[in-house]
């Protein structure tokens, strides 16, 4: 499947799309196609650092 991913801060986003496995969902859980997504304005400060101050956590690689 494809994701979107963001690897790291950046005042110029850069958003590389690459192909993951599917994840296998456990007995408790369910797998959801998504077709479309979208940012909303906060995610746009947390991906572009504005907000780190007040944000405490890393960004996962």
């Amino acid at each position: 499947m494809r994701a979107a991913q963001i690897n790291k801060y950046s005042k110029k986003i850069n958003v590389a799309i690459n192909e993951i496995p599917v994840p296998k969902p456990e007995d408790n859980e369910i797998l959801v196609k998504v077709k479309v997504a979208a940012f909303n304005p906060l995610e746009i400060l947390q991906i572009t650092g504005s907000i780190k101050l007040i944000q405490d956590y890393t960004m996962l690689a």
